[in-house]
């Protein structure tokens, strides 16, 4: 989201933004929130619901590291999302044995998760919308073809009573633009995963 701001703002530039991060839902009631995107199952009663996107998550990594085989991983640290620690599904699907699935580093904030495989901490199973802008910019690689779905999808919720605000109204229809752009652009591969992608 934060790398996108600048194409909100200038669209509507009359609309203030002020964002919150926190892992605790924020009650739209009680609490001076507008708007909030969430992470989950989509089931959040007495609000708004609209399903924004699905993710995947596969490991991303520094182009430092030079990944050219997924057996290549036991030599680095694992980095962990706690909202998944979903390498031990990764590493069984894609027929790797002889690491410990559950080693290395458990982040969790997942923002954080991508910042440490930017730095070159190890290699994170990390959530790719996540990690969409660090893998355009060449800061990160998709060294393998293989994903798994992400347990959760995104979600964008409001009172049902504010939908139609203008500011609320033009910030859901945006970020639906957004999803949708997101949902279409192609992914950034490894040289392993091209050549995975050739053989189908």
């Amino acid at each position: 989201l934060v790398p996108r701001l600048g194409l909100f703002r200038a669209k509507h530039p009359r609309i203030d933004l002020a964002l919150h991060s926190s892992a605790e839902l924020a009650d739209l009631v009680r609490d001076p929130v507008d708007i909030a995107i969430r992470y989950g199952l989509g089931a959040y009663p007495g609000l708004h619901v609209e399903r924004l996107m699905n993710d995947e998550i596969a490991p991303v990594a520094s182009p430092r590291l030079a990944l050219a085989r997924s057996d290549q991983l036991r030599r680095h640290t694992l980095l962990h999302d706690g909202a998944t620690h979903g390498w031990r599904d990764w590493l069984a699907a894609a027929g790797v044995r002889g690491i410990d699935a559950e080693r290395g580093l458990v982040f969790e904030d997942s923002g954080q998760l991508v910042q440490a495989a930017v730095a070159g901490h190890g290699v994170a199973l990390a959530r790719l919308r996540l990690a969409d802008a660090d893998l355009r910019a060449g800061h990160l690689v998709q060294p393998f073809a293989r994903t798994q779905p992400a347990p959760f999808a995104y979600y964008v919720v409001c009172l049902p009573a504010r939908t139609e605000e203008p500011a609320i109204r033009a910030l859901r229809t945006w970020l639906q633009a957004e999803a949708r752009r997101t949902a279409r652009a192609p992914r950034r591969l490894g040289n392993d995963d091209r050549r995975t992608a050739k053989r189908g």
